[in-house]
């Protein structure tokens, strides 16, 4: 079972990308072709999820997500993930919502620290 983590659809595959296990959180990675059989591409990317919703999007023929301190990571291979930048000008929040539209990447609203939400919008290209 899994909770608060990240999905995309990138090179044909179906990737579910860190969240809450029964035994805590975890930044891992996985993938399917087909819902039914699951390869995890790596143990560990790297970013900080604990305690939020990443947000993910495919954007430039690769795999983005933003974890809880605002930092940016992609991947062309779910395997190996590069820190993009360290923390974005939006700064630190959980659950935002992100997408790619205009050939830009947006990321949407989300929280500080319950009850402070944002209600802001970003975007880079």
């Amino acid at each position: 079972p899994r909770a608060f983590h990240a999905s995309l659809v990138f090179d044909n595959k179906m990737w579910v990308i860190a969240g809450q296990t029964n035994t805590g959180y975890v930044n891992d990675v996985w993938y399917s072709t087909d819902g039914i059989s699951w390869t995890r591409a790596t143990a560990n990317a790297g970013f900080n999820c604990s305690g939020s919703y990443p947000t993910s999007y495919v954007y430039d023929n690769k795999m983005w997500v933003i974890d809880k301190g605002g930092s940016v990571w992609h991947s062309t291979d779910g395997i190996s993930w590069t820190q993009a930048i360290i923390q974005a000008g939006f700064g630190a929040r959980g659950w935002p919502t992100s997408m790619v539209y205009d050939n830009k990447m947006w990321v949407i609203g989300g929280n500080v620290a319950y009850p402070v939400y944002k209600n802001d919008v970003w975007w880079s290209n």
